[in-house]
């Protein structure tokens, strides 16, 4: 009689249980019209729907898109209760093609597009764990880990853009691990549609791979110039309004109390504090945490992946504004970390993202604890990711601390 491998099955009922409760929950929200109007997905239908009825230079109309998002919510919304579309508008050609009057079957279809991207961008981060000492079972491991990662489920949840980000901090990663400043400069462009995190991670190849810099300058003019051309000078001026509004946090569905940054956390422990007074104490660390990593590259003889690790947590703590489905880009540093232990550890570690899961999804059910989860998993990745990894064993170096 086979002898039964408790730990397959155990490992196998992890990933399929996760597997479910998304579906589940993802079935919920499409089901219920309260939940899928009130998903992110109605600004970028709003804005779809406008490019298409009214011309791409109306996207950014606050009263259009309005009127689109009341047809949907079958009541009239106040001013301040539009979702608004505030993203630049790389993804409305690509909109346009899945976007019809049926707001459910466009959402299953933006949904369909999102979960792709999400897909190439695992396949071109799992491609660079080749040769680095996994078998197969672990290979895959890590691989349905990834996918199955929470914040980018919540991400899919929103109908937000997010796997366009991660696609793009996947093309940084695997641009600078194989040397490929081409790849590494667009992937950096493309992360533009978070402008923010965008700055903070490119800025700091001036002081090292320059040619990153300049790639990603040459990406962001292409990308200048189809805003210009899209939507037009006034509807980039619009835009730009749209930013300024938003930026202060205080307009509906911002949420700055749901950030997992320092902002965040300043808004939900601190509420006496200003929002004027957290947005420029926000903006000066911003600004300090840019400094900080030019200086690091500055004094680095080589961009590796503990360099480009640590930078993903740092920008992610200290940008003024980012949502947790942007979490999602935290599969980059758990994959620098991996990529540097010696291969006996690894094969411990492709459980992480599947181990991460579950522990973020203890603060969905417990609220005390979401963001304290959150910090507590970006100081540990933080910490590991310093550590001399090509010269300790983890299980040595945790089996030592227990005794």
């Amino acid at each position: 009689m086979r002898k039964i491998n408790y730990q397959r099955v155990l490992l196998l009922a992890s990933v399929l249980s996760l597997a479910l409760v998304y579906l589940l929950l993802w079935l919920g929200m499409i089901n219920d019209q309260k939940e899928r109007t009130g998903a992110d997905f109605i600004a970028f239908f709003a804005a779809s729907q406008i490019a298409i009825t009214e011309g791409p230079y109306n996207i950014y109309n606050l009263e259009l898109q309005k009127q689109v998002e009341e047809d949907q919510i079958g009541f009239e919304l106040a001013s301040g209760q539009i979702l608004l579309f505030n993203h630049l508008p790389y993804l409305i050609p690509i909109l346009n093609l899945i976007v019809t009057e049926d707001y459910i079957a466009s959402f299953v279809r933006w949904g369909v597009i999102l979960l792709a991207v999400f897909l190439l961008g695992n396949y071109i981060l799992l491609s660079v764990l080749i040769n680095t000492g996994l078998n197969k079972q672990e290979y895959m491991l890590f691989g349905f880990g990834s996918i199955l990662f929470l914040p980018f489920f919540i991400s899919l949840l929103n109908g937000q853009d997010t796997a366009f980000l991660f696609i793009g901090a996947v093309l940084l990663l695997w641009g600078v691990v194989n040397e490929k400043p081409f790849f590494a400069g667009i992937g950096l462009s493309l992360m533009t549609i978070r402008p923010q995190l965008a700055i903070i991670l490119a800025v700091p190849f001036l002081f090292q791979n320059r040619k990153v810099w300049w790639w990603f300058l040459i990406g962001c003019l292409f990308l200048g110039i189809f805003v210009l051309v899209y939507v037009g000078i006034e509807g980039t001026q619009s835009l730009i309004r749209l930013i300024l509004i938003t930026s202060q946090g205080d307009w509906y569905g911002m949420n700055p109390n749901d950030m997992p940054t320092l902002t965040g956390f300043l808004y939900r422990n601190l509420p006496a504090l200003s929002s004027r007074f957290i947005q420029i104490f926000g903006a000066a660390w911003y600004i300090i945490a840019l400094a900080g990593l030019c200086l690091v590259w500055f004094k680095s003889r080589k961009i590796e992946t503990t360099q480009i690790g640590i930078a993903f947590l740092v920008s992610i703590f200290f940008v003024p504004y980012l949502h947790y489905h942007d979490l999602t880009i935290l599969l980059i540093p758990i994959f620098c970390f991996l990529r540097q232990y010696l291969p006996q550890e690894k094969k411990n570690l492709v459980l992480l993202p599947i181990g991460l899961s579950y522990f973020l999804l203890l603060g969905f059910l417990w609220e005390p604890i979401r963001y304290l989860n959150v910090s507590i998993s970006m100081i540990i990745l933080g910490i590991l990711l310093l550590l001399p990894t090509k010269r300790i064993s983890l299980t040595k170096f945790f089996s030592r601390g227990m005794t």
